[in-house]
């Protein structure tokens, strides 16, 4: 087992006379001597307290699209797409990680969904993903560029008749980036941002009105198209995909208790929101 960031740190403080190592594990065993030049000179204690703490790591991943005092946070299957490639047009900027240090007073505003709706989408994604034979292809000027990547969908079939699918639709709970916790990917960033929920909302227009009423209230005219397609239109293959995670969802077993235990936290997060929302905006929330 290696632990890749303390193996590098250690790589890039240590003598050429000192033993390899790769975990705190082998560190322990070193001798004293070299173990308190780490901490005294290389500030080792900084290190293990920044590795160690979830809100550091969600600092490192995260990421925005800003202009002027807005900043934009995308969550994977919440329109992220959409809204990245038409921030993106009206002369937004991806946020550097240097950028959070001096977005004091700017107001951050994203859309999110019920926790396990946006598993049950996460789930089809990765599952999707295995029996993808191409990767959204953008073709110019053609009225199928927002079609989803084309499924293998014999192959598809047969496995999941087979049982191979049976580990990650009755067992499986983040199986990649689409299904990790809101807490993990933004931590305490979660609770400074102002939240649409998105699927309180009849159809993708109202939603636009709200985060447009959010921006006006914010001294900014933005409009955002009506009836426009979201980035990608789901093909029929991948709803009946989604019709059988829900279905093994719905199924009870010992991963429908894990779930809840990762994902608590994020369901109170989520039934508070839904408790003080308030379209009008008569309250927003500004980064401290």
């Amino acid at each position: 087992m290696i632990d890749i960031k303390f193996k590098r740190f250690y790589n890039d403080v240590k003598d050429p006379s000192w033993p390899d190592i790769d975990t705190y594990n082998d560190f322990i065993k070193l001798p004293s001597v070299i173990q308190k030049e780490c901490y005294t000179l290389h500030d080792l204690g900084t290190h293990k307290q920044q590795i160690e703490n979830p809100d550091y790591w969600a600092f490192e991943t995260m990421h925005g699209y800003m202009h002027d005092n807005l900043i934009y946070m995308p969550l994977a299957k919440c329109a992220s797409t959409y809204y990245i490639n038409f921030f993106k047009s009206i002369g937004w900027q991806r946020m550097q990680t240097a950028d959070f240090f001096q977005a004091i007073g700017k107001v951050q505003f994203g859309l999110v969904m019920h926790p396990f709706t946006r598993w049950v989408k996460g789930t089809t994604e990765f599952i999707t993903s295995l029996y993808a034979e191409n990767r959204h292809p953008y073709i110019v000027n053609s009225p199928d560029v927002f079609v989803e990547s084309k499924l293998d969908w014999n192959r598809f079939v047969a496995d999941y008749e087979r049982g191979y699918l049976d580990p990650i639709l009755n067992n499986g709970v983040i199986l990649d980036t689409h299904t990790m916790s809101y807490h993990l990917q933004l931590g305490t960033c979660l609770e400074q941002v102002n939240w649409i929920p998105m699927d309180i909302f009849e159809n993708d227009n109202d939603i636009k009105l709200c985060m447009m009423d959010l921006l006006k209230q914010l001294g900014h005219s933005i409009s955002i198209p009506d009836n426009d397609r979201r980035a990608w239109r789901s093909s029929s293959e991948k709803q009946k995909i989604t019709d059988i995670v829900k279905k093994h969802l719905a199924t009870p077993n010992d991963r429908c208790y894990h779930l809840y235990q990762t994902f608590a936290s994020d369901l109170k997060f989520y039934h508070n929101l839904l408790d003080i929302f308030d379209p009008s905006w008569k309250t927003i929330k500004f980064i401290k």
